[in-house]
């Protein structure tokens, strides 16, 4: 008897087993499945904030400054590019993506000299510098790169100065009235359309190259900052192809 109800058992336990799996399969079969499109990547908007350390090539014409030193007696010629030394503020703009407005402030000069013998040594210097806003586009096509398309604005000068001096000079000769320095220099503004490219190698450094062009607008030429100069070459002027090397800390993403 207990076998018989074993059996049975047995029995009524697989067919329900059976008809179990029976409906679920015709359960799986009237599922449908949708098929998941996987996630795009997407990226942060660019944002950087930081300063640094910038040098400058300039390279101006320099045939009628050049031509000026030759009338004095100067062998040596201007070289070029102009080392141009400087620094940069900037941050990202939050309301427009992408955008990030900065400072700057830069300076730089080309000498030549010549020696008197005896009489001593003479100097003429080109000089040139702005400190002026800058606007910055970020394109951003690998992470931690960046190319950005942008403009300069400043307000600076163009300075022209010659000296002489002694070798050796004593306290009781020094007199400013004989001075035998003179300077004509003239305010600029410059409009620099340019093109940086960025690395950031870690969060918080960030390297660069750049490459412009120094368009300048001058305005009269004062002699010793006094007198008008007239008659000055339009050559005389500091537009010029620029670039540059800046290494930069912030925060940069």
């Amino acid at each position: 008897m207990k076998k018989q109800l074993l059996s049975f058992l047995t029995i009524l336990c697989l067919a329900t087993l059976s008809a179990f799996a029976q409906g679920e399969d015709n359960t799986l079969d009237g599922l449908e499945f949708e098929e998941i499109a996987p996630e795009k990547e997407t990226r942060p908007p660019y944002f950087a904030i930081g300063g640094g350390y910038t040098i400058s090539f300039w390279f101006p014409t320099m045939t009628e400054i050049q031509n000026k030193a030759t009338e004095f007696g100067f062998t040596k010629k201007f070289t070029t590019p102009v080392l141009v030394n400087g620094f940069q503020l900037f941050t990202g703009v939050g309301f427009i993506e992408n955008l990030r407005v900065g400072v700057y402030s830069n300076g730089g000069a080309s000498t030549i000299s010549r020696s008197l013998g005896d009489s001593g040594t003479s100097e003429m210097q080109y000089q040139i510098g702005s400190t002026g806003i800058t606007l910055d586009y970020a394109i951003v096509p690998a992470k931690g790169l960046a190319i950005l398309p942008g403009v300069g604005l400043g307000y600076g000068a163009v300075a022209l100065e010659s000296r002489t001096s002694l070798s050796n000079v004593a306290w009781g000769n020094f007199n400013p009235n004989s001075s035998s320095a003179q300077k004509i220099s003239a305010s600029a503004i410059y409009f620099q359309p340019n093109l940086n490219i960025e690395y950031a190698f870690t969060s918080f450094s960030m390297i660069r190259l750049n490459a412009g062009y120094n368009l300048s607008f001058l305005q009269d030429f004062k002699n010793n900052g006094l007198g008008t100069v007239t008659g000055v070459p339009t050559g005389v002027n500091a537009n010029a192809l620029t670039g540059s090397l800046g290494i930069f800390i912030g925060l940069f993403n």
